[in-house]
């Protein structure tokens, strides 16, 4: 329940002095503002059935055990990360991205919503209930977009750059972290084709390994099964950088085995204690781009 606070300063604008003109009268003092995470511990456990189970039935608990607890909290983190990017600024245990209710029946009142100028809609869509309808298809040309409006400056509608990744073995600059579907869409998108077509597969992007799809220009495509969707038949694709969120590590994640009812039964937990939380700037801006497109539920 501690928070971890740390303080930011807003991006400064306007022109400079030039030649021997004063600069008295001209100082832009910085303006602060303060960012919080909370911190918070996760637990999951698994037990067997019991003695009488257990002889009914041979096999290794703690093996079978640790590996579906691992498993757990791989989603788990992937689900905490896709909520966050989703403007969940409180750690909480709602452990679902997909919902068709929006925003207010998986996120708690702490949300920070991006900011409009940052998101780019599929095809003609204006909003989530029109990005529903399946001609607002994911399309190479929105990662393009995406890529333009990541690198403008604080001088245009106030927006902040993103800040660039560094990717071993990649020239990369940025990630999409998107929906598996746009996997199908993307094949029978032209410009993709075209620029995956001559295209030599990368040891750093084997999908067994990590699950991207390779890189598009200056952008590594990232798909996963636990891509937000606030409304039904509708995912969200981010393009990020290295300042998209805050990640507070306390303890790693560390299995404890111990038995209940009297000793008749193992049980075996995974725990760990972290926080996590979207970036803001200038209090409220959030530095990533948002591309809301139509996916089959």
């Amino acid at each position: 329940g501690d928070n971890v606070t740390w303080y930011n300063g807003s991006a400064l604008t306007g022109g400079p002095v030039l030649g021997d003109a004063t600069i008295a009268g001209t100082i832009t003092p910085i303006s602060t503002y303060t960012q919080a995470c909370s911190i918070d511990q996760a637990r999951k456990s698994t037990s067997d059935n019991g003695r009488l189970s257990a002889q009914r039935m041979p096999q290794n608990f703690r093996t079978t055990a640790r590996r579906l607890l691992a498993q757990w909290a791989n989603v788990f983190l992937d689900e905490t990360c896709n909520i966050s990017l989703a403007g969940e600024s409180t750690f909480n245990n709602r452990y679902t991205c997909y919902t068709s209710g929006g925003f207010s029946t998986i996120m708690n009142t702490s949300i920070n919503s991006t900011n409009s100028g940052n998101i780019i809609y599929a095809g003609t869509a204006t909003s989530n209930a029109t990005a529903s309808q399946p001609a607002n298809q994911f399309s190479a040309q929105l990662i393009t977009k995406a890529v333009v409006l990541a690198t403008q400056g604080p001088t245009t509608a106030n927006f902040i750059p993103v800040k660039k990744l560094k990717f071993r073995n990649s020239r990369s600059e940025f990630a999409l972290v998107a929906d598996q579907n746009i996997e199908l869409q993307l094949q029978y998108d032209d410009d993709w084709r075209t620029a995956t077509a001559s295209g030599t597969p990368r040891a750093d992007s084997n999908r067994a390994i990590t699950g991207s799809l390779g890189s598009f220009g200056k952008v590594e495509i990232i798909t996963q099964s636990r891509a937000f969707r606030p409304i039904a038949n509708v995912s969200y694709a981010w393009l990020l950088g290295a300042d998209a969120l805050n990640f507070v590590p306390v303890h790693e994640w560390q299995w404890v085995e111990e038995t209940v009812d009297a000793g008749f039964k193992n049980v075996i937990i995974v725990a760990s204690m972290f926080g996590i939380t979207p970036t803001y700037f200038n209090a409220a801006k959030r530095n990533v781009r948002m591309i809301p497109h139509y996916v089959a539920n």
